[in-house]
């Protein structure tokens, strides 16, 4: 181990230690994704393991999960009403490995074993909490569609605030994102999306300052460079920093104009903000995209990848395995077209460069899987008939370098390029069937020996 890599541990043992992870490049792929789990600390200052449906920020985790997913299943949880009666969109895991499962009628939390804890129910079926939840200093934070924030004790499973941001949230899957006092969410729907960016009091709830975007956010993502600033895209790939002590703008960059996307952005460990664009006017025509990097301080434009298909979902950024530097990886794919074939590329963090693609698989059917089969008893217990997501998860990157993502075929995914070829085949791919899909902000979570990947109907927990 290099000196580098040992001041990286002392300093992360002591909070009061600075620490540039920028500058340890020679440091092995997990050290290096301690970074984020460092600075999303529980009340008694041990990390959550997966604070927010991107972890610490960055869709990257320090802790090694099983890569042999069908050996390793665990347990598994549905609704008593039914398969499908539950229709999740994210999951979090705080420091005692216990598991809140954002659902569109309730937040649930369960122990690692499996046993249901408390459900925190929405009030009317009129609404939805179709954005995931997140973890901050031992609340769970969370949106309903008409525009109401929770405070939710993570231990008592009851209210402590609950506060309006705006007139609504759109109907899409967004991330709830909370970072020093604030808690950041997307509000104020019109005819197409959210139109405003709001920021609340993690305290009270009180609203602290609203930012509106050139264009509405889409499948709304936050993420935080530092405790002075907020980071996020709009429909058309452009992405801004924002102030988040009061919602002035910094800077914003790119974006392809009349142009839409389903993806959000992502901002990375090293600085850098990774932006998705759909090189087309319209959702469901398919063709090419682009992956742009922004420099997160300054929003100067780093470099710019045209990937074959639209990418219709937030990248991860990490190390991976058989990488010594930052990766980004972004799945691509028109969703919910039926005979469309999905792919997932890595590219090099830092340069663009592509470093490997793993070829999916096709939707063979009309629906994607738990669309159809979950019709009639969505429509039973008053939840959207159907989910149409995304045709990849969210990915997530472990501390071996291995991605996990779930796909609209109903496949979860492990991943990873072991001989350094370029191509994802044979034993470099585990796989787990799970009959359902997945939204795309429900990613696999992950924490030290385990996994938890939630799809549109049943959630999985796989344990070494």
């Amino acid at each position: 181990m290099t000196y580098e890599c040992i001041f990286l541990l002392i300093g992360l043992a002591s909070a009061e230690l600075p620490v540039d992870f920028g500058s340890f490049d020679s440091c092995p792929v997990h050290l290096l994704q301690v970074e984020a789990a460092a600075r999303s600390k529980g009340k008694a200052g041990q990390p959550y393991f997966w604070p927010s449906a991107r972890g610490a920020g960055h869709g990257a985790s320090e802790f090694v999960a099983p890569f042999d997913l069908a050996a390793s299943l665990n347990w598994s949880w549905e609704n008593s009403l039914g398969r499908f009666a539950s229709s999740p969109t994210g999951v979090v895991i705080d420091d005692k490995k216990n598991i809140y499962m954002t659902e569109l009628s309730a937040l649930r939390k369960f122990s690692h074993s499996g046993e249901e804890l408390w459900s925190y129910g929405r009030q009317s079926r009129s609404v939805e909490m179709n954005n995931a939840a997140c973890l901050l200093d031992g609340v769970a934070y969370l949106i309903t569609s008409d525009g109401l924030v929770h405070a939710v004790s993570m231990e008592s499973g009851k209210p402590l605030w609950v506060k309006a941001a705006g007139n609504g949230t759109d109907p899409t899957n967004s991330f709830v994102s909370a970072k020093a006092g604030r808690v950041i969410v997307g509000t104020d729907p019109n005819s197409k999306s959210n139109s405003h960016v709001a920021a609340l009091n993690a305290t009270n709830g009180d609203v602290l300052w609203k930012y509106q975007p050139d264009k509405t956010v889409w499948n709304f993502l936050a993420t935080f460079p530092n405790d002075n600033s907020v980071v996020f895209q709009d429909l058309e790939g452009k992405a801004y920093n924002v102030n988040l002590t009061d919602g002035a703008l910094n800077w914003k960059a790119g974006g392809i104009p009349n142009s839409w996307t389903d993806g959000s952005a992502q901002l990375g460990p090293n600085g850098v903000v990774y932006a998705v664009s759909h090189n087309g006017s319209q959702p469901l025509e398919g063709g090419t995209g682009t992956l742009s990097a922004y420099n997160a301080t300054t929003g100067v434009l780093l470099w710019r990848k045209i990937t074959p298909k639209p990418p219709n979902n937030v990248p991860a950024v990490g190390r991976l395995a058989g990488k010594r530097d930052l990766s980004v990886v972004q799945a691509v794919g028109q969703q919910d077209k039926q005979y469309e074939f999905l792919d997932v590329y890595a590219y090099d963090a830092l340069t663009g460069e592509q470093q490997w693609v793993f070829n999916g698989p096709m939707l063979s059917t009309q629906l994607p899987a738990g669309d159809e089969a979950g019709y009639l008893t969505r429509m039973s217990v008053g939840l959207r008939v159907l989910t149409l997501p995304n045709g990849w998860s969210a990915p997530s990157i472990d501390g071996d370098g291995t991605v996990f993502i779930g796909n609209e075929e109903g496949w979860l995914f492990a991943i990873r390029d072991v001989d350094d070829d370029g191509l994802i085949t044979g034993n470099e791919v585990s796989s787990f069937q799970t009959n359902a899909s997945f939204v795309g902000t429900s990613a696999p979570a992950i924490a030290d020996g385990m996994l938890v990947a939630a799809t549109n109907g049943p959630m999985f927990v796989f344990k070494t």
